[in-house]
């Protein structure tokens, strides 16, 4: 014979009643705190903004132009503060020196938009530079790489990948790459292969 507890399944029921709803509590608190963190998640996925066909102009400290970034479409998501990047263009201007392009076919640019993560037909365009009386002191100089990581603050580029260095006639390839072009200098890291020829300059007739 089973005992039961004073007031029989009458003060039992409203007990198991309180321990229901409590467990229903805890667990609607749990998952509608889930599906929030969850489309806080999927909402920061998105973008928050689109601009196609623009260009950006960083002046320096005394209000001179100093690069110019322009691309077909920028996607800026706010997850990370990236911007992410089409046909990307960066065109260095510094007054007095040879102007430098840098073209990809897509990029990132981090937040806070001191670093572009350029990629996919790389390539670095720094026009010859020409000394008063039109004397060409350095011949202009074309580098192609599949990636490009880009400082224009500090006028600095890097990659790991290969690298191929057009200038006149010479051609210089090699892996991995540091570029300063404030101080127009650049150094390969390894399998490095070089052509050397001096451009001959024009004929002249008898």
């Amino acid at each position: 014979m089973k005992v039961l507890p004073r007031g029989g399944l009458g003060a039992v029921f409203p007990l198991l009643i309180m321990l229901l709803l409590a467990m229903l509590t805890l667990w609607l608190a749990r998952t509608s705190g889930l599906a929030g963190r969850e489309g806080a998640a999927l909402e920061n996925m998105e973008p928050d903004y689109i601009v196609e066909k623009f260009t950006l102009i960083r002046l320096s400290d005394s209000g001179q132009p100093r690069y110019a970034l322009s691309a077909d479409k920028m996607i800026h998501m706010p997850a990370d503060d990236t911007s992410l990047l089409t046909k990307p263009a960066l065109r260095q201007i510094q007054s007095g020196q040879p102007e430098v392009r840098i073209s990809a076919d897509r990029g990132v640019i981090t937040s806070g938009g001191e670093v572009a993560h350029l990629r996919d037909n790389v390539e670095v365009l720094r026009a010859a530079e020409v000394q008063k009386g039109g004397k060409i002191k350095s011949e202009s100089m074309r580098v192609t790489t599949t990636y490009l990581r880009v400082v224009p603050d500090l006028d600095r580029a890097d990659t790991p990948d290969r690298v191929r260095i057009e200038q006149g006639l010479s051609i210089l390839n090699g892996t991995g790459m540091d570029f300063d072009n404030r101080y127009r200098r650049f150094q390969l890291h390894a399998d490095i292969r070089a052509s050397f020829q001096q451009s001959r300059g024009p004929a002249s007739g008898k």
